[in-house]
């Protein structure tokens, strides 16, 4: 059985038709509530929230601790492991140890994603009640990390209350959607000036148009996907990248053609090179950036390609609808938040799809940031954005997601798909996966001939 599982972000009421889903099928529940991440408080994990351990306990009996208690380590040897370590971004991060030890200097061995980075001292601190802090500064990955702390002398570890991460990470460019290193623009210029960083005129050239934004190729290993490009004079792509957190793959087999093809008749919108690309058979699933090296710079479509090994005859598909983020009104920091939490819920699931219809976002065109909270996320409130789920995305905009709906005047049909078109890209797509098919319509734009806003 094919499941749906319906969100709602501000309780209006849109529908979702799969085409090839078998009937029947049930409505999960809603969620609504933001996730608790339990045992860790701005990047502070408390000991006795290990998710595993060898040898050590956890004790109350010393005054001094936070949390629920503290982990009091055994002889040589014990050790305590925390799998939940996560880090915004690869990079050096400092390891703070909150700890105890009466008497004497005691040493563990720190070991983050399996391999032994080094040991940490933790002298004495003259008491059990006297609380002291142990330092190291290593690299961590993006994503989560494991980290275990093993005791490697004859006395064994200290009494152990917990660690915090903190990051020693400059990010210059925190709002670049773009982006593949910290401090660094996904072309490797300064930030504002990358390839697909700032909104682009619909006709700008050097563009990626499918998939981008609004889309995703959904593609198994061995097959291939288009890539709708609109190569500037001059320019020619040389090759195509996908790359996770994880994994990069570089020279993918592609083909080129040259022509003019309408991708939005409402806007009369065209892109000029079709790029094939396939995807070699040991490609990992996973979902990755598709980057073109060209011979002028390059340009990257952050999330744009689902890699499956095979479709799945049962999954989970969340739908999102009517965000209205940013709008007057609103807690906009509450909304991103439900958003991100929404964006958690279906990695949590591993859903398959994720499927928002609008009104999604207000006030793009005069506030260009939004476009990497909304598709990267927005490091000031932790939030995630389209992006960065697991599930492949697709978008469709709501009647509010027009030029009034971003601090301009009443727009034409054509003026209101080509502001799409800039910011979100395609408006009217179809996309399948297995033997589902699915068409994702736009009947916004003529709401405004009869609205009460002039959207």
């Amino acid at each position: 059985m094919k499941k749906l599982f319906v969100t709602s972000m501000m309780g209006c009421l849109s529908l979702l038709l799969c085409l090839g889903c078998e009937t029947g099928d049930s409505l999960e529940n809603e969620f609504e509530d933001e996730p608790t991440d339990k045992g860790t408080t701005n990047n502070l994990y408390q000991a006795e929230d290990f998710t595993a351990q060898n040898g050590c306990h956890v004790d109350t009996d010393k005054a001094g601790y936070t949390g629920a208690g503290f982990v009091d380590y055994g002889g040589n040897g014990a050790w305590i492991e925390l799998n939940n370590v996560n880090a915004a971004q690869a990079g050096d991060h400092t390891l703070e140890f909150r700890y105890a030890t009466a008497s004497g200097s005691r040493q563990c061995a720190i070991y983050i994603n399996g391999a032994n980075v080094g040991n940490v001292a933790f002298s004495s601190t003259n008491a059990w009640t006297n609380w002291g802090t142990a330092k190291i500064t290593k690299s961590l990955k993006s994503g989560n990390n494991t980290i275990r702390i093993v005791a490697n002398t004859t006395s064994g570890g200290p009494n152990l209350d917990s660690m915090k991460v903190v990051s020693n990470i400059t990010d210059n460019c925190p709002n670049d959607p773009n982006k593949t290193e910290p401090g660094k623009c996904g072309c490797g210029v300064p930030e504002g000036t990358c390839d697909q960083t700032t909104p682009q005129t619909p006709s700008a050239v050097g563009r990626i148009v499918y998939p981008w934004r609004s889309t995703t190729a959904i593609v198994k290993t061995g097959t291939s996907f288009p890539v709708w490009f609109n190569q500037g004079s001059g320019q020619t792509v040389v090759s195509v990248t996908l790359k996770s957190a994880y994994k990069t793959i570089r020279n993918n087999p592609m083909t080129k053609q040259s022509g003019s093809w309408v991708y939005d008749k409402l806007s009369g919108n065209k892109y000029n090179t079709l790029i094939t690309v396939t995807v070699p058979d040991a490609v990992p699933e996973d979902r990755y950036d598709l980057v073109l090296e060209t011979t002028t710079g390059t340009v990257t479509s952050a999330g744009a390609v689902k890699v499956l090994k095979a479709f799945k005859s049962e999954y989970y598909i969340v739908h999102m609808s009517d965000g209205h983020l940013n709008q007057s009104g609103y807690d906009s920091d509450v909304l991103w938040k439900r958003k991100s939490a929404m964006i958690d819920i279906a990695n949590i699931i591993d859903a398959e799809i994720i499927i928002e219809t609008g009104d999604n976002m207000y006030n793009v065109i005069n506030h260009p940031e939004r476009e990497g909270y909304y598709f990267v996320g927005n490091p000031s409130l932790g939030t995630k954005g389209m992006a960065k789920a697991s599930a492949a995305t697709f978008l469709v905009p709501g009647d509010h997601d027009g030029l009034r709906g971003n601090d301009f005047t009443q727009g034409t049909v054509q003026e209101n798909s080509k502001f799409f078109n800039q910011y979100w890209g395609v408006q009217t797509s179809v996309f399948k996966y297995g033997d589902g098919r699915f068409v994702m319509l736009n009947n916004g734009w003529d709401c405004s001939k009869t609205g009460a806003g002039a959207h």
